[in-house]
């Protein structure tokens, strides 16, 4: 009791507008720990959530790499048909999309894979894409090359079961350096899909038993 009279006491010790200015102020630091701060969280924590499926969605519209066991697979999903007469040899700014055809390795060695696939480009020494795309395979290293329903240029190459592993690795953070052939052979039986934007660097080679390969940098996802 004694506690409270001097509490009373001390209370009444200030003026009315002390006391009311006290009151307001209380009643402020009150109402924002209880409104106000939850109410600036939550709208925090929902912009975050609104922003996430914006980011999936950003990474789905990137190229990615699409694994199979059987290129008929690779060929439905990503909707290319076989080469009409016409189309033989054009270059791959020329192509519609959704065709495939064949190319020989050498041609695909860094840089040409880089040259921009339009007749004129920003860079006035630019050049158009010297690939020309076959309907036919003629020789053992050639190398089957989609433009796919979205306009995508994939190159089609057979992987081992550790680099499929390393491909599907989600988020990814690092660039792979891999070594591929272009037809079934040993332990390379898994097809692997890669989009030009995803290939840093590309250089064929002999491999065993004069098989074709080729060594290559594949960019990190994120």
């Amino acid at each position: 009791m004694e506690i409270a009279k001097e509490v009373i006491n001390f209370w009444s010790s200030y003026s009315i507008g002390v006391r009311w200015t006290f009151f307001i102020l209380f009643a402020f630091i009150l109402i924002s720990w209880l409104f106000i701060i939850p109410f600036i969280q939550s709208k925090e924590s929902t912009t975050q959530i609104e922003t996430t499926p914006k980011k999936i969605e950003e990474l789905k519209q990137k190229p990615s790499v699409h694994l199979s066991n059987s290129i008929e697979e690779l060929r439905s999903l990503e909707e290319v048909r076989e080469l009409t007469n016409s189309e033989n040899e054009l270059n791959l700014y020329q192509l519609p999309n959704g065709v495939y055809g064949w190319v020989e390795s050498h041609k695909l060695d860094t840089p040409n894979l880089w040259i921009p696939d339009a007749p004129f480009a920003e860079d006035s020494f630019a050049i158009p894409s010297s690939i020309q795309l076959r309907k036919e395979k003629k020789w053992g290293n050639d190398i089957e090359v989609h433009k796919d329903k979205d306009g995508v240029v994939r190159v089609q190459a057979f992987i081992t079961d550790n680099t499929r592993l390393q491909l599907q690795k989600p988020n990814r953070a690092e660039v792979l350096s891999l070594t591929v052939v272009f037809r079934a052979y040993s332990e390379y039986k898994f097809i692997a899909s890669l989009p030009r934007e995803s290939v840093e660097s590309f250089k064929h080679r002999e491999f065993s038993d004069s098989e074709t390969a080729a060594d290559i940098r594949v960019s990190k996802i994120v």
